[in-house]
């Protein structure tokens, strides 16, 4: 196919970009789109109404509100947060204050990047 023919091939097929834009916009808002009435029918491409078809649907129970009496049972018997070690102590916390200073200043860029790790 010389230059010529492959212009005039292109000109042929050529559509104006506001009449494809609307018959698009059409196609997409009507009942046509997942069916092979569609667009795409010459392909028949069926994989997406075939992977909606085959996806099993778990079945929810409905939710059920508590009674005022089991909401407060809930209440009761609802655990108190503990430590997982041992609780924090003067030290620990003055400790943890000047690592996380430390932390800040490294990322502000005031000391030396790794002074936190050192632990001086």
């Amino acid at each position: 196919m010389n230059k010529s023919e492959v212009k005039r091939l292109l000109k042929e097929q050529a559509e104006p970009m506001k009449e494809a834009i609307r018959r698009k916009l059409e196609y997409l808002q009507s009942d046509d789109v997942f069916t092979e009435k569609g667009e795409n029918a010459a392909k028949d491409d069926n994989s997406l109404m075939e992977a909606f078809s085959e996806v099993e649907l778990n079945v929810v129970p409905s939710y059920t509100q508590p009674s005022a009496r089991e909401l407060y049972q809930l209440d009761q018997t609802t655990p108190q947060p503990q430590y997982a070690s041992q609780p924090p102590t003067p030290q620990s916390i003055d400790e943890h204050k000047q690592n996380i200073a430390a932390k800040i200043a490294a990322l502000r860029g005031i000391s030396m990047p790794g002074d936190y790790l050192r632990k001086k």
